[in-house]
């Protein structure tokens, strides 16, 4: 699957401050949608909503910088 964990945290960390309006808002949605499968399987899901300073990772969520 393209959206692999690692895509996650390169979305979610520092290197991607500078990002088009219109790539923040498919991974917006693209995170969502993980959240919402991975509730589904009776995990956790951690996702950042302003992807800057955010790495996220499945059942995980750390502030880095």
């Amino acid at each position: 699957h393209f959206w692999s964990a690692g895509h996650i945290q390169l979305a979610c960390s520092g290197l991607v401050d500078n990002v088009t309006d219109r790539w923040r808002h498919l991974n917006t949605f693209v995170l969502a949608s993980l959240a919402k499968v991975e509730r589904n399987q009776k995990k956790t899901l951690s996702f950042c909503s302003d992807f800057a300073g955010v790495d996220v990772r499945i059942g995980e969520a750390k502030r880095v910088g």
